[in-house]
């Protein structure tokens, strides 16, 4: 498969989108930019983009004790394109007839991908983290200022206090430590979140699928991604074997194939990261086969954020915990009273999460956002 006929493509796919929650111009005329990243279907000779997002954003670790389900944390364009995936899984498995391209149910009444089909992940930057690190170093002219830069200034009332004992790598942190964990953002100056770099989050897909807890009872055999495509220019062949080969030998690891396409693939799409350039704030959601589009802006529809709390009534994300179970539950089989409980009772995917952890190592997990669930 040619990494360039997959880029074309997302990029083709995006730019005939509306201009709203596409990183803008500012009144100073600071261009802002932002990462785009699809998860693309290849059926046949045929590149199908099922969804694409936008965001370079991580909502601090303290909007977990209130945001109860209803805020999307994690904003960086990659997880967010998990998320709109799982959201397109349940909206397919929901068909009364059987006409989904991708889906089909199996004798035993779940559900799997059809025969043939491999999975893509497009990012137009590297996944933050440790498949990113010589990109993230040759941007800079002074190499000294990475060697061992030093702790962030967090306060102890930032981090849960079943998280306190382990030491958190955050972002851009002894950058010149490879193989490790990282959790974002970057940048040591920001509040402090617990979730991992995507590198992390990709590279233990390996091990559980790109199914997330709701779905994955759904699809017992799991869903893999195939290929990872990124631009050749971007990214160091010997990060991405260390970060996703090397630090994870483990069994039952579907391995990701890197593709790369040329940075004249994606010409078009001029929204990338350079010099001057501000982070976007918003990040847009797009299931390409269903036509959903929706815009966020602090984890909930841009214009439904509240300080402190969670979102105006009606102004949760269609793809956060709360929503994406709803949407799954006629389909599902549970006694679970909470959110955690019904997370906690997959256990065989409980034990794979577990494995990977440890295998990787320093992976402190985030506080709980739980919420209770409406019984049938």
């Amino acid at each position: 498969m040619d990494g360039n006929r997959i880029a074309e493509c997302v990029v083709s796919t995006f730019n005939k989108l509306p201009s709203h929650g596409k990183p803008a111009t500012r009144s100073n005329n600071t261009k802002e930019w932002t990462v785009l990243a699809s998860i693309v279907a290849l059926i046949d000779d045929e590149v199908v983009p099922i969804c694409l997002s936008t965001g370079v954003k991580t909502l601090p670790e303290k909007f977990r004790t209130y945001s109860g389900g209803l805020m999307v944390h994690d904003l960086h364009a990659e997880i967010l394109v998990f998320r709109l995936f799982n959201w397109y899984l349940l909206e397919e498995c929901s068909r009364e007839s059987d006409t989904s391209i991708l889906v089909e149910r199996t004798e035993e009444g779940s559900f799997r991908i059809k025969d043939g089909i491999k999975l893509a992940l497009f990012v137009t930057e590297p996944p933050c983290g440790d498949s990113s690190m010589s990109y993230i170093i040759n941007e800079f002219e002074d190499q000294t200022i990475w060697n061992s830069c030093g702790d962030a200034k967090d306060t102890a009332d930032d981090i849960p206090s079943s998280s306190k004992r382990k030491k958190v790598t955050r972002g851009r942190q002894y950058i010149d430590s490879l193989g490790i964990v990282r959790t974002k953002p970057g940048r040591l100056d920001s509040p402090i979140s617990l979730s991992k770099s995507c590198s992390d989050k990709i590279c233990m897909k390996q091990l559980t699928g790109i199914t997330n807890c709701i779905t994955s009872p759904l699809f017992p055999q799991g869903i893999f991604l195939d290929y990872l495509v990124l631009d050749s220019a971007k990214f160091s062949q010997v990060d991405m074997e260390r970060c996703f080969k090397e630090r994870f030998t483990v069994e039952h690891v579907h391995p990701i194939k890197i593709l790369e396409y040329g940075s004249n693939a994606v010409s078009a799409f001029g929204y990338s990261k350079e010099d001057k350039a501000s982070t976007s704030s918003l990040s847009l959601l797009y299931v390409v086969l269903t036509k959903t589009r929706q815009v966020l802006n602090n984890g909930v529809k841009d214009g439904a954020y509240s300080k402190n709390k969670p979102p105006k009534k009606g102004g949760e994300s269609l793809i956060c915990n709360q929503k994406l179970f709803q949407k799954a539950r006629p389909l599902l089989k549970t006694t679970a009273k909470s959110y955690v409980e019904f997370k906690d009772g997959q256990l065989e995917r409980q034990k794979l999460k577990e494995l990977g952890r440890q295998v990787l190592g320093n992976w402190t997990q985030t506080g709980q956002d739980d919420f209770a669930l409406e019984m049938e």
